[in-house]
């Protein structure tokens, strides 16, 4: 896949003359024009194909003329821009061997009976993948949600695959309330070696494992399929799809009603480990790793087509972070793993503030008293 654009950024102070002084140097890119993102600026370039041929994304970290632009003692960001343009028409005859997508393993995400029974395709949904570099999560777009026309954008975040060792509340965006936080199981419903632990992991989907080999392979935007590692950025995409076959069952949904319905329809025929599955004080059953379940697109479609929209939301946040672990206990009882021991979480500011997310306590009435158990341990690592 080739690309003709760069984003570019400079150091805080640098001007437009600056760039222009920088582009004298580096004849194989021209000025196309500023991007604002949030207060950061960048400067769009175009490839000039009188000079040079197009960038090869996959090899970009190795394209010479980008590494010496790297290398401007005045940039501090260089970024191939790839737009992924999908044909509606597009249908890949080997999705049928996708045996995290095909239903042949159980429990089912039960996408291939959405689209024969309820003959849903996620038709004219929008679905971007953004690099968390280029995230401001305290955009206004973000924060007061005027996406999809007042309704919210849905923001969907893999996990990360870091293990047990991290929590998911210590990663930027990861511990906000707008995000839903997808982990990995693999095909025999058991955690993977790599999946995290936190309170704000919503769901998960299929993601393989590193141990427990079964061909994994991808439908990529060029139509064709692709042998992929395990991980929870393969379970993410997978649940993006499904939320865009709900958006076109029902496009009024706001993101709190599509966080609503995967809570409600995640299947919970897995294989909890570390700790049990925990029945909150609402009923549903939560899990610190496998979050409410595995996602399933059938069940979230048929509940999606009845449902009552829910009203404005209420929030809470808390602010701690460190070497220390943190464990919320709601009116109902229910434990919410906020922070777990993390011994690699080195970071020791003299002052720090932090959100953190939980979504365990989920459908509870949050009248009464809350419980913030806190405590330290050794984060020394030998060897």
């Amino acid at each position: 896949m080739t690309s003709d654009k760069i984003r570019i950024a400079l150091l805080p102070g640098a001007t437009f003359s600056d760039l222009m002084e920088i582009l004298q140097k580096h004849i194989h890119f021209l000025f196309l024009r500023e991007v604002n993102i949030g207060p950061y600026l960048y400067y769009l370039l175009k490839v000039n194909i009188e000079t040079r041929d197009l960038i090869y994304v996959y090899n970009q970290w190795f394209d010479e003329d980008l590494v010496s632009l790297r290398q401007e003692p005045k940039v501090t960001a260089v970024e191939v821009e790839v737009e992924y343009l999908m044909d509606d028409n597009m249908y890949d005859s080997e999705v049928q061997q996708l045996w995290n997508l095909n239903g042949s393993i159980t429990p089912s995400q039960n996408i291939p009976i959405t689209w024969k029974r309820k003959s849903f395709t996620g038709k004219d949904q929008t679905i971007a993948f953004v690099e968390l570099e280029y995230m401001q999560t305290n955009h206004r777009d973000l924060v007061n949600q005027v996406g999809r026309k007042g309704k919210g954008s849905i923001y969907v975040m893999s996990a990360g695959n870091d293990g047990p060792r991290f929590n998911t509340n210590t990663f930027s965006l990861r511990n906000s309330i707008y995000a839903i936080v997808v982990s990995a199981v693999n095909a025999r419903r058991e955690l993977p070696s790599y999946a995290s632990v936190g309170s704000s992991i919503m769901v998960v989907a299929y993601g393989g494992h590193l141990v427990y080999i079964l061909p994994l392979n991808l439908l990529n935007p060029v139509s064709e399929c692709s042998k992929m590692d395990s991980g929870t950025s393969i379970a993410s995409p997978t649940v993006s799809g499904v939320i865009a076959l709900v958006l076109e069952a029902r496009p009024d949904l706001s993101w709190r009603d599509v966080q609503h319905l995967i809570v409600c329809t995640a299947n919970t025929d897995l294989k909890g480990t570390l700790v049990e599955w925990e029945r909150n004080g609402a009923g549903f059953l939560t899990h610190p790793r496998l979050g409410f379940g595995l996602i399933d697109a059938y069940n979230m479609v048929s509940l999606a087509e009845q449902w009552m929209l829910v009203p404005k939301q209420l929030s809470c946040s808390q602010t701690y972070r460190g070497q220390v672990e943190l464990y919320l206990i709601s009116p109902r009882g229910t434990k919410s793993y906020i922070l777990t021991n993390r011994p690699a979480d080195r970071l020791q500011p003299e002052t720090f503030t932090w959100e953190f997310k939980s979504v365990q306590s989920w459908g509870e009435n949050p009248c009464g008293t809350f419980l913030l158990s806190f405590g330290t341990r050794s984060n020394d690592v030998t060897g």
